[in-house]
């Protein structure tokens, strides 16, 4: 039964009174009334023999048994519901039997499992609704001072990235209180420590979404933290305009969070905003000046802007500042390619391929590559050919290497490498359009007349304006 029993009369102590035997009659009469019992058969009979003990023992007066057997049908219920109702009803019998700290203590543990239990009525011993009402006041309190160890505890273990730990304590928690900002949001930390960032998302947009229709109930700087993270899981997800909102959001929430800004440089970067992009790592540079993490990310933007002046102005002093690794030195060969230094490009590539010589940054395979372009641009192709080689060595899967091996190839003649070059190539990327054509070529080269047309068509179909593609194709059809 989820509701108060019927009203008792008041018995304060043990003396045998004819009021007191009457309200243990009218306990019993209630308590003989049906109740669903949310288990097995078996279990139910067993519960329901239990209660049936209890009750002839209240029948009996012996009050302390009968107080007894309702605590272990409670400690025997399934449900927090089916407890808090045997918890209740011993409460009363201990309340009866003059036992006032045990009656109250006993509230406090139903009340802390149903912190709704319903008080009892207004026809009750005025007593046992006090006593009801300072037990519901010392769960309420209970039960916060709960919560807050269980959210520092789960904090403290996600620091020690133990998300087992932490997950415990989350769901003990969220089980007492399902909207807890805070659990929700270590619960989404959680998540993102495991490796889940779907779940971690799922979990910080419910917080948001209680923000927006209930702001009182979410901390201002939780609510921050939950789009700046929330961002920054998009961009990670690659749902970068979902994660551009969130991330201005956050940075017009809290102007000062450098890693939002940082974030959102990001996402506006891959959404081709590269002004925008600019503008937020500016101000996050403002913010850190010291940071050369900014400073390097500033540059490679300002290499994909194609503004060589700005690039080698961010990233230069960054060597000079003592940092030589590959990537920092491959950065800086594109930046002085972009300027037209070809030499000093060249050098700052061959610097950024020694730099990584297991490839373990994934620079030494692009590196060789740029100096396979700048050998070919030059017009050395067989040094074209073998920083191809090297970038293989590399990356057996850099399709630029295959390209630059088939064309140098090509240039010397043998058109066996240039055809599993190509082949290579086109293998690891089918929708390059050159690759397609420069295929064609090396089989016309071959005789094999139809594979050459069927590549050149393929080269047509991916990029009808490729320069020379029609007038070879009419050259091998005719």
């Amino acid at each position: 039964m989820n509701a108060p029993l019927p009203p008792h009369s008041p018995r304060r102590s043990r003396t045998r009174t004819t009021s007191g035997r009457g309200a243990r009659l009218l306990l019993l009469a209630a308590l003989l009334l049906p109740v669903a019992w949310p288990a097995a058969a078996d279990d139910a009979d067993a519960l329901r023999a239990l209660e049936q003990q209890a009750m002839e023992r209240l029948a009996s007066d012996d009050l302390t048994t009968a107080a007894a057997l309702y605590q272990q049908l409670a400690a025997r219920q399934t449900t927090p519901r089916a407890q808090a109702r045997a918890l209740v009803e011993a409460a009363w019998i201990e309340h009866l039997d003059g036992r006032g700290d045990d009656a109250t203590r006993t509230l406090v543990e139903a009340l802390l499992r149903v912190p709704d239990w319903p008080p009892p009525g207004d026809d009750r011993d005025p007593a046992f609704r006090d006593r009801f009402f300072d037990a519901q006041a010392t769960a309420v309190t209970a039960r916060d001072d709960r919560r807050r160890a269980r959210i520092q505890a789960a904090a403290e273990a996600l620091r020690r990235r133990d998300t087992a730990t932490a997950r415990a304590e989350l769901d003990a928690l969220l089980a007492d209180h399902p909207d807890d900002p805070h659990g929700l949001y270590n619960q989404a930390q959680a998540d993102r420590l495991d490796g889940d960032d779907e779940a971690a998302i799922t979990g910080l947009e419910r917080l948001l979404a209680i923000a927006g229709a209930r702001p009182e109930a979410v901390p201002e700087d939780l609510r921050d933290a939950a789009r700046a993270d929330l961002g920054a899981l998009l961009n990670r997800m690659r749902r970068f305009e979902e994660a551009r909102d969130a991330l201005e959001q956050a940075t017009a929430r809290q102007p000062d969070n450098v890693e939002a800004w940082a974030q959102l440089a990001r996402s506006r970067r891959m959404l081709g905003d590269l002004a925008g992009a600019d503008d937020a790592l500016a101000r996050a540079s403002a913010l850190a000046p010291d940071n050369r993490t900014l400073q390097r990310q500033r540059g490679r933007l300002a290499l994909d802007a194609g503004d060589a002046a700005s690039a080698l102005a961010l990233l230069a002093p960054l060597r000079d500042a003592g940092a030589d690794d590959a990537l920092l030195l491959h950065d800086l060969g594109r930046a002085h390619r972009l300027a037209g230094d070809r030499p000093a490009a060249l050098a700052l590539f061959r610097a950024a391929e020694a730099a990584d010589p297991d490839h373990a940054a994934g620079v030494a395979a692009l590196a060789a590559v740029d100096q396979a372009a700048l050998h070919r641009a030059a017009g050395d192709h067989a040094a074209s050919g073998d920083a191809a080689a090297r970038a293989l060595r590399h990356d057996p899967e850099q399709i630029n290497g295959w390209v630059y091996r088939g064309l140098a190839a090509q240039r010397g003649g043998s058109a066996e490498t240039a055809r599993e070059s190509f082949e290579n190539a086109r293998r690891i990327d089918p929708t390059r359009a050159d690759v397609h054509a420069n295929l064609g070529l090396v089989y016309h080269a071959l005789g094999r007349r139809d594979d050459a047309v069927a590549a050149l068509e393929q080269a047509l179909a991916i990029n009808p304006d490729l320069s020379g593609v029609r007038d070879n194709l009419d050259l091998v059809r005719s």
